[in-house]
């Protein structure tokens, strides 16, 4: 369930989790199936042709915030873009994150082997 981000309640633990991977990978598609509307992503019509069914590319980042009722746990997720020109956004969030999840696209050699 998604909600206000600058609500947080006093017993909340904020942890930030970090989806990376190639372009094509998958990430915002993973941004977009945990908060469909509600998720913030930057897709924009790419200039490399990267394949011929990718249309866009994400510019900065995709991101979206869920709370676990269970674990009382505020999730912060981040999706970095894969094009390497956009590395020096790396570093910032990377300092931060609690956890980190790699998204790899069916086409590469270990993607075929999962």
């Amino acid at each position: 369930m998604c909600h206000d981000l600058n609500v947080v309640r006093p017993t909340q633990t904020v942890r930030k989790i970090l989806i990376a991977g190639h372009v094509g990978a998958g990430k915002t598609t993973v941004l977009q199936t945990l908060f469909g509307d509600q998720a913030l992503t930057t897709d924009a019509l790419h200039s490399e042709a990267v394949s011929d069914s990718k249309t866009t590319t994400t510019v900065a980042m995709d991101y979206g915030v869920i709370d676990c009722p269970v674990s009382n746990d505020r999730l912060h997720i981040y999706a970095i873009p894969g094009q390497e020109r956009f590395q020096f956004m790396f570093r910032p969030i990377c300092d931060t994150v609690t956890s980190a999840c790699v998204s790899l696209p069916r086409t590469s050699a270990i993607g075929k082997k999962c």
